[in-house]
């Protein structure tokens, strides 16, 4: 475990939210996949400085063991992670390391996003079942929406493979597991509230692409945020857009592109405030990009503890 601290002077583009000649200690546990854009959509790599390294049973750092265990779960601390909203965020997740689920031994994860509490927040989160996996019945407030990127997810709807995209309102309760050969899934949790939503279970390998190069996964009228696959082909270039007025979300499923915010690999996740512009060069190769617009709201205010029983992969 890496620990370094560090101090923030006034007019921080990491907490815009700092005036005058405020000074503010951060404390950074292990991050190494981030990428952060300040105020005119300039885009910085966050890389760790060098820090002391404790080592195991040093009997050092005895004033941090209490904060250490609280942030277990991702390199946040006790109110979330990634809770600024810079113009953009891009995160490698080959960058991460992979953390054990605590309910589940044999279920890992890689966070990108956390609101609230580290194990019953609203996440964003790659996580990976290893063969025979399974975790505890528990029920989802506020939703959840999952990806299957590899392998299979199995829950009471029977089993679902790689390009299976579900949506869970609030209101239900499952145990999931997989098979002998684990799976690999891209979840959100906690960023559908409402009751009126509508359960969807979509392969969308049966989907055709529209005149848009999307395939629409979630559009209900009664919210704002929308849900949309689309390719980038290889050798044309993707349309730019800038991201509405309630943010952008960009998860990369398979392929890579570059854009004006870096080099985007498979898997890795790109969070764009409103306004901000998204320009994609043209790639060599297919690209294919789980969108979500309109969520941000989720990304804003903290969130309190969930109730006992409620679960966080």
């Amino acid at each position: 475990l890496e620990l370094q601290s560090f101090s923030l002077l006034s007019r921080t583009s990491l907490f815009p939210q700092m005036r005058g000649g405020l000074r503010c200690t951060v404390l950074l546990f292990g991050f190494a996949g981030g990428r952060v854009c300040g105020l005119g959509g300039a885009t910085r790599s966050w890389s760790m400085p060098q820090g002391k390294r404790a080592a195991a049973g040093s009997g050092g750092l005895e004033g941090e063991a209490k904060r250490l265990k609280v942030v277990a779960a991702d390199d946040g601390d006790e109110f979330g992670l990634h809770m600024e909203v810079q113009d953009a965020l891009l995160i490698n997740t080959n960058d991460l390391e992979w953390r054990s689920s605590g309910p589940a031994a044999k279920v890992e994860r890689k966070r990108l996003f956390r609101n609230g509490p580290p194990e019953s927040g609203r996440v964003t989160s790659l996580v990976r079942y290893r063969p025979n996996a399974a975790f505890p019945s528990h029920p989802h407030p506020q939703g959840e929406e999952i990806l299957v990127l590899e392998g299979v997810f199995e829950d009471w709807r029977g089993a679902h493979g790689p390009g299976t995209w579900l949506l869970n309102p609030e209101g239900f309760e499952h145990e999931p597991k997989t098979d002998g050969q684990g799976n690999l899934i891209f979840v959100r949790l906690r960023q559908y509230p409402g009751t009126q939503r509508t359960q969807a279970a979509i392969d969308t390998n049966s989907m055709s692409w529209d005149p848009n190069n999307r395939k629409v996964l979630y559009a209900q009228a009664t919210f704002l945020d929308t849900q949309y696959l689309e390719m980038f082909w290889g050798g044309s270039k993707p349309r730019k857009r800038v991201a509405p007025a309630g943010g952008l979300e960009l998860f990369v499923v398979s392929g890579e592109f570059t854009s004006n915010h870096g080099k985007h690999e498979t898997h890795s996740w790109l969070r764009l405030k409103g306004g901000v512009l998204l320009e994609p060069d043209e790639g060599a190769e297919d690209c294919v990009v789980l969108i979500k617009e309109n969520g941000e709201p989720c990304w804003m205010p903290p969130l309190p503890a969930a109730k006992e029983g409620e679960a966080d992969p």
